[in-house]
Order: C-alpha cells, then structure tokens, then sequence
C-alpha cells in the first residue's frame, strides 16, 4: 500500500460550511494527504454549486475530487463509496472529516505517525465543546458509558466526525454489511473496538456555530439501544447491506 492517504469529506446542505472548511484547508498541512475526495450525497441547497465555484479556485497540492452520488444513500452509503475508492486505489489510510466545519484537521494530522486507528473523542477530558448543549453533551456522555460497561473498554466517543482508519484492517469490507444512515460512524468504532483492532483516541475541539444536526433524537436513541442490546447478547450487530453503490465526478484537479 501506499504511505499516503485519502481525506475523504461527505457532505450534504452544507453551503456555507463547506465553504469554510474548504478555504481552512487551504492552510492546512496536507503532507500526509495524496488526494481529497469530497462525496455529496444528493444535497437540495446549492452546496454543489458553491463547490464548483470554490475548488477550482483553492490553492492546494495534493489531487482532488468531488463527486455526487447518483442515488440518496445517506451517510453510510458515502462512507462506504470512499472506503472502496480507497481501498481499490491501494491508500494506506482513510481520514474522514465530516464536511460541517466543527473541527480542523490539524488535531489528527498532528498525531498520524503509527499504523492504527484513530478516533475523534469529543468527549474526552482534554477536548472542547464550545456552542455544544448540554442536552446533547448529557446524553453523549450517557451512551459512552453504556457501551463503555459493555464492552468493557473505555469508549470516549460512540462516533465522532473526525477519524483516520487504517486500511489493512478493512480489506475484508465488512463495513460493506453496515446500515446507510446518519448512525454509520458509530458502527464503524463498534467494529474497530469488538474486533480488537489498534487504536488510539484522540482529543480535539468540536464546535457548533450554524450546524444543522441530522440525528433524530428518538429514532437514533432507540437504534443506539438496539445495537447496545446485540451487543450485549453477542449477537452480530451488522446486516447484509450491500448494494451498488454509484456516482459521478462533478470536478477533478490531478
């Protein structure tokens, strides 16, 4: 494999966002970074549109892509677009950042030096939460813990919107088996920490300013206690999910 990696962004309605984190990137260090491919899952605001605007226009070295997907296949389906890119492209290294501009980049390219795992935990004591409520904080904070009991490992972040996954540990493609939805970055540490794989938690600052959360909070609550019970039960708490999974380039810099 490769020693470089692929940043991958999902995003979806996230105009002015987006627009941010693209121009903070701009400043970024991007030594460990080959490519960056940005995946929209079928945004309905103009979020594509101000890509096309901005990307030919930043200033970076490294390859770049968007893409769109050609169906809505939630965040899941995004997330397992870039992770067979990756994979089929023979990258050492997927860093994913969600494209909501919450964080930088620089808290995981900072510490990216050993072949492992790393998992953004907003929760951790060294972390920052500023704009966060403290509803959310609470009911994070709770789910930690209850799957921290269960699996008997610390767990400081049920799913984070900042991680880097070490490619070696994925050929088998079980992610494929994952349900496509806005839970996805939770199955994806539950597979990393069940299957005992190496990794490493990380703090970082998690900001909330204009963001718009897609998490329904009943619906996703009753999910995360659904997975907690399989768990629990050491039953398989993945599905056959597989699907083909489609799109098309909207703009490449190589």
């Amino acid at each position: 494999m490769k020693n470089k990696n692929l940043l991958f962004i999902p995003i979806f309605n996230c105009k002015l966002q987006i627009k941010r984190l693209i121009e903070k990137i701009e400043f970024e260090n991007l030594d460990a970074i080959e490519e960056v491919l940005i995946v929209d899952n079928q945004s309905t605001d103009d979020t594509l549109e101000e890509l096309k605007t901005i990307l030919p226009k930043i200033k970076i070295s490294t390859k770049l892509k968007l893409i769109q997907n050609n169906l809505n296949y939630h965040l899941g389906g995004s997330h397992k677009i870039a992770l067979n890119y990756a994979l089929e492209n023979n990258f050492k290294g997927l860093i994913v950042m969600h494209g909501d501009d919450q964080t930088d980049l620089k808290y995981l390219t900072n510490i990216l030096r050993e072949n492992k795992n790393y998992l953004g935990a907003r929760f951790h004591k060294e972390s920052k939460l500023p704009g966060y409520s403290y509803l959310r904080i609470a009911g994070n904070r709770l789910f930690n813990l209850l799957f921290s009991t269960i699996l008997k490992k610390k767990v400081y972040d049920i799913g984070c919107g900042l991680n880097y996954f070490h490619l070696e540990d994925f050929g088998n493609k079980d992610y494929l088996n994952f349900p496509d939805e806005i839970l996805y970055p939770v199955y994806i540490n539950m597979f990393i920490l069940k299957n005992n794989l190496n990794f490493e938690w990380f703090p970082l600052k998690w900001e909330e300013k204009d963001q718009k959360s897609n998490a329904r909070l009943f619906t996703d609550t009753f999910k995360l206690l659904n997975l907690l019970f399989k768990i629990l039960i050491k039953k398989k708490f993945f599905i056959n999910n597989k699907k083909n999974y489609t799109y098309k380039v909207i703009y490449e810099k190589k």
